[in-house]
């Protein structure tokens, strides 16, 4: 009921059609299916990452984990701000259209953020196989610089292959960098749990 209400809201408040905040996006412009298909792939991954980490996170809070489901949970939120960002298409047209703020503007909060959960976390990034975040990262740059210069606008359809390909590449590598990091956390404290329990055990007197 929520999001149904919300759904309402933002069509009386945006001014747009309800049939085009409720109908399939390809029906409702009368295009094929196939559009967009990149950036909808995109979105489910960087879903399946934000759902990851923060699940990851909860479950190893509850074992009285700190720094690990921290981090997971940082990097989760994260990843859910860049997943709206992504989805919603907010830095490139609802901020500026109807909040009066540049892209510029968002693209700075959201590199800020990234570089301040990088700065907070970098002992654990250190410790992790962090190849796939540096990869993302660069991507991601990649992508940005392309999507600021003229580079889209001079060149063939070609060069949003590079540029949409460059960001996709990045949510892939983020997520297979994330996913990885919480599935062998989650893994090192099953195998570890059981061995805790016979420390334990042995401390107690109970076990030769």
């Amino acid at each position: 009921m929520a999001i149904l209400a919300a759904v309402a809201v933002a069509a009386v408040l945006f001014d747009v059609a309800i049939t085009s905040v409720t109908r399939d996006l390809a029906d409702e412009a009368g295009v094929s299916p196939l559009t967009g298909v990149l950036s909808n792939i995109g979105i489910l991954v960087w879903c399946t990452t934000a759902a990851v980490t923060i699940f990851s996170g909860t479950v190893m809070s509850k074992r009285g984990e700190k720094r690990q489901p921290s981090f997971l949970f940082c990097f989760g939120l994260l990843t859910l701000i860049l997943l709206l960002d992504d989805l919603f298409m907010f830095h490139e047209e609802l901020a500026p259209r109807y909040l009066g703020i540049p892209d510029a503007i968002t693209y700075a909060v959201l590199a800020g953020l990234t570089a301040a959960s990088l700065i907070a976390f970098r002992d654990v990034i250190w410790r992790s196989e962090y190849l796939l975040l540096i990869l993302a990262l660069i991507f991601f740059s990649l992508s940005v610089v392309i999507d600021a210069s003229d580079g889209l606008s001079v060149g063939s359809d070609w060069m949003y292959l590079v540029e949409d390909g460059a960001k996709f590449l990045g949510i892939v590598s983020w997520a297979g960098y994330f996913v990885r990091h919480a599935y062998r956390q989650i893994s090192e404290e099953e195998i570890s749990a059981p061995l805790r329990a016979e420390d334990a055990l042995e401390a107690a007197g109970l076990r030769e």
